[in-house]
């Protein structure tokens, strides 16, 4: 996950900030655990957003890359 400007300068009350989810699953070294699934590393990030929404942050767009066989 990343943000277009520190989240000090979004406390000052200036322009929102932005964030980006990115997920991936592997099926060559999985994570396994509380982030094995795309789905679940993207509802966690997802409420780090929420958590942070009174800071100004809100979700941008969600990129998820699914583990595939083979790949």
């Amino acid at each position: 996950m990343f943000t277009t400007q520190s989240s000090a300068s979004a406390s000052a009350g200036s322009d929102p900030v932005l964030v980006a989810i990115y997920s991936r699953a592997s099926t060559t070294n999985p994570a396994g655990g509380r982030f094995g699934s795309v789905a679940t590393q993207t509802a966690i990030c997802r409420e780090h957003i929420a958590q942070h929404a009174s800071d100004g942050w809100f979700e941008a767009a969600c990129f998820s890359e699914p583990a595939s066989p083979g790949a």
